[in-house]
């Protein structure tokens, strides 16, 4: 059937191609459970369509037909979204606060479904790992290509790795989740035939498929890449032209090849080029204020009738330069659908607003456990005196006592989070049961009084506060707030806890709260979202629940020696300054031996197979040792701290009604305009301002 019209981003046209039968329905999505995209197992399409924009562009002679641009059907990707068959047409717009593209247009292997921890493939056709999980073999698609239409080659992969990955300018340390476990040793890449490579380990790997950095085209210093295109090459000193790549140097005024080459790779940062991507929507446009992104006209997926994807033609991005206003417009149904500015204690000014925006409001909140954490640096020592005290377990248990955690959830989170320690949603493999997940985390001051007591900390001054043990002056605890997390006063509701137990608490707002924190020079931060996609504990190298990196929160002077191999950070040398003394052959700053403990158990986890016994056993211990070591006082989970409450206008179909956290979803190409009626199939809402669905908007909590 060929329609008699369609649209092209906002125009109504009349050369139109034909589209399937639209007659394939979705199961009916249960709100709670999580869209599975990837879990389409019905009779692959033996018909194959294309978006009126492609259509017209083959008709012109600009683009190759449909089948001369994608895989052969064997090794074309089906995804099924809740809404069904999708219609074209459209632009999607975000009304941000800042311009970002986030990892889907980064193009990696895999990608997530929409519970965050299954994986499957994406640029990737498949891969395998060996029964001994040593050894991972990649498959690519056959005549994938580029979004220029250049072929995506073995060779592009050879050069990212060879070249890239392992050149020591560009990575002068490799990343631990490519290095052995048991050994250190770097992995070995080895190239098969046309589609096929390997990575190989000397002991058992697991993991590598379930971490959220799962590499990309983004072959940049500092950057691991799976493939990285043609076109860099003419960047890269073992391929350019000397007096080119001078030259290009000179233009960009940079002195070195790894910057230029860095540059160049970023899709954001030089649109003059023709840097290729890989994602269902590749940048096109920037500008201060707006980003645009067009549809990949090689992209590889389709729907269960064979439609190719993305259905929307352009996805654009505005920057109204500050949060306020970029809520009001949204408020006004200026925003298809976005989480990345809203705040959950604002959901009752949403929920007066919906039906006038025409707009819906969903819950996408981590299943992480840990979205709000008063957080210690274990390693810090400029004030021994404060050093000792935070490294010491029982006055960090007495702090935590001392937090009445059922206020602070109904101020900041209107109290929909789930008062607990660090642990996963109960739904998840590696949930440690309610006994961990309460541990710790009751308000009790009587018994936070007596704790701090038994320390010795029983000297006050005049107005009740304790004393130093040093010098008796009053010992005052000093908090930093980065930016992203000054519009959550949990500091200035916890000062009168605190006093409470003869504690003085001060903070201050700085731009460099994180950078000093991890530099050593400040030792209390305020953390939000601090256990995003870590229901998995072995999603990312940069996990907070073992110091494997500088980045981790409790102890980033002991992950830069895990980090560095060795070469920087702190190391297992006795240091008497570091009090409470740790055991001989300890980090010095490790009093209990737990951080290294959870380094090896982290290391250890990676032999066993996502969800085997061992390795779940092993998650639940390392969630018990966090919550009974308090490396991290938190307030609660599963509130939708950031990113995770989503304004939708509900003509925008496809999105799941629960999600992780995320700034749009995982699968915005398989998002489309539908408003309820055949006119509005494909009619976007920047181009038709006057837009109007004929669904009823809802709201996770309190309206609809």
């Amino acid at each position: 059937m060929t329609p008699s019209t369609c649209y092209i981003l906002g125009d109504l046209v009349t050369d139109c191609p034909p589209i399937s039968p639209h007659t394939w329905q979705p199961a009916l999505e249960v709100t709670g459970e999580y869209w599975e995209y990837h879990a389409y197992d019905g009779p692959r399409p033996t018909t194959w369509y294309e978006s009126p924009m492609t259509y017209q562009l083959v008709k012109a002679g600009t683009l190759p037909p449909l089948e001369d641009r994608v895989p052969p059907p064997e090794d074309r990707g089906i995804i099924q979204g809740p809404s069904g068959i999708g219609y074209y047409g459209g632009v999607y717009r975000y009304t941000a606060t800042f311009l970002y593209f986030g990892e889907t247009t980064r193009g990696t292997f895999a990608i997530r479904d929409s519970n965050g921890l299954d994986w499957y493939p994406y640029v990737g056709k498949s891969w395998n790992i060996s029964e001994d999980g040593r050894v991972y073999t990649m498959t690519m698609r056959k005549d994938h290509r580029w979004s220029d239409g250049s072929p995506l080659s073995m060779e592009d992969v050879r050069f990212a790795w060879e070249d890239a990955n392992f050149n020591k300018e560009l990575n002068p340390s490799i990343p631990v989740e490519f290095r052995d476990p048991v050994t250190d040793n770097t992995v070995k890449f080895a190239t098969v035939d046309d589609v096929t490579w390997t990575l190989t380990f000397d002991t058992p790997v697991f993991n590598l498929f379930e971490l959220r950095s799962s590499p990309s085209s983004w072959c940049a210093k500092g950057s691991f890449s799976y493939y990285c295109p043609e076109f860099m090459k003419q960047f890269h000193p073992k391929y350019a032209d000397p007096v080119a790549l001078k030259k290009a140097l000179a233009d960009a005024n940079m002195d070195d090849w790894t910057q230029l080459f860095t540059q160049k790779s970023n899709l954001l940062g030089d649109l003059g080029t023709d840097r290729p991507c890989l994602s269902g929507h590749c940048p096109l446009i920037k500008k201060d204020t707006e980003l645009t992104f067009l549809r990949n006209m090689y992209f590889p997926w389709f729907d269960p009738e064979g439609n190719q994807l993305p259905y929307l033609d352009r996805q654009t991005m505005f920057n109204m330069g500050n949060r306020e206003a970029a809520v009001f417009r949204s408020m006004n149904g200026e925003n298809d659908g976005q989480t990345s500015f809203f705040l959950v204690p604002e959901v009752p000014l949403y929920n007066a607003n919906m039906e006038k925006g025409d707009y819906s409001i969903y819950h996408w909140p981590s299943t992480g456990g840990s979205d709000l954490v008063l957080q210690f640096n274990m390693v810090y020592n400029e004030d021994p005196e404060i050093g000792k005290w935070i490294r010491t377990k029982d006055f960090r248990k007495a702090l935590s006592l001392g937090m009445d955690r059922e206020q602070l959830n109904e101020t900041l989170f209107l109290g929909i989070g789930t008062i607990q320690n660090w642990a996963p949603h109960p739904s998840t493999p590696y949930y440690p049961g309610r006994t961990v997940a309460q541990h710790n985390v009751q308000y009790d001051p009587d018994a936070a009084n007596d704790i701090l007591d038994r320390l010795g900390l029983t000297a006050k001054d005049s107005e009740g506060f304790r004393l130093r043990t040093d010098n008796g002056k009053r010992l005052v605890l000093n908090a930093v707030v980065p930016p992203r997390a000054a519009d959550l006063p949990i500091l200035e509701l916890t000062v009168p806890m605190w006093a409470e137990i003869g504690i003085k608490l001060d903070y201050r707002l700085i731009e460099s709260a994180p950078t000093d924190y991890r530099a050593g020079t400040e030792y209390l931060m305020q953390r939000t979202d601090f256990g995003a996609y870590q229901a998995n504990p072995w999603c990312c190298e940069w996990t907070q629940i073992a110091p494997m990196t500088r980045s981790n929160s409790a102890a980033p002077d002991i992950g830069l020696y895990i980090e560095s191999k060795g070469e920087k950070g702190m190391g297992k040398d006795a240091n008497p300054a570091y009090l409470p003394l740790a055991p001989a052959g300890n980090y010095p700053a490790d009093v209990s031996g737990n951080l290294n403990k959870l380094v090896e158990m982290w290391q250890e986890g990676r032999a066993y197979p996502g969800y085997h016994p061992e390795r779940v056993r092993i998650a639940k211990e390392m969630f018990t040792i966090y919550g009974d070591e308090l490396y991290a006082l938190p307030v609660a989970g599963f509130t939708g701290i950031f990113r995770g409450i989503f304004l939708n206008r509900n003509n925008m179909r496809n999105q799941p009604v629960t999600h992780i956290r995320d700034h749009n979803g995982f699968h915005t190409w398989a998002y489309y305009f539908d408003g309820g009626t055949p006119e509005s199939r494909g009619m976007d809402n920047l181009h038709h301002t006057e837009n109007r669905s004929t669904f009823k908007s809802f709201s996770f909590i309190g309206g609809g």
